[in-house]
C-alpha cells in the first residue's frame, strides 16, 4: 500500500484507525518513516480482521477514486506557438 494512503487510514487526529480498532476489536499497525516494514498490519480475531481490512479497502479505494477524479478533471492547458 502506497505510504501517501496512511494518513488516510489514520484520520484527523487518529479517528478512522480508533474507529477501526474500535468497532473490530483490533490493533491496527500503520508504518512510520523509520518501519522496516512498509505493510499495515491488522491484529486481532478473524472475523475482526477481515471486517477492518474491508473497512480499510473501502477507504483506500476511495482515496484512489479521489485521485484519480482529480486527475480527470484537471484542468488543461493548451499552449500554442504563433
Amino acid at each position: 500500500m502506497p505510504s501517501k494512503l496512511y494518513n488516510h487510514i489514520i484520520g484527523t487526529r487518529g479517528a478512522e484507525i480508533k474507529t477501526i480498532q474500535t468497532t473490530y476489536k483490533v490493533s491496527v499497525h500503520v508504518p512510520t518513516v523509520d518501519s522496516i516494514n512498509r505493510n499495515v498490519v491488522i491484529v486481532g480475531d478473524p472475523v475482526g480482521t477481515q471486517g477492518a481490512r474491508d473497512h480499510i479497502q473501502k477507504i483506500v479505494d476511495k482515496v484512489r477514486g479521489w485521485l484519480v477524479l482529480v486527475f480527470v478533471c484537471a484542468p488543461v492547458v493548451v499552449l500554442s506557438r504563433g
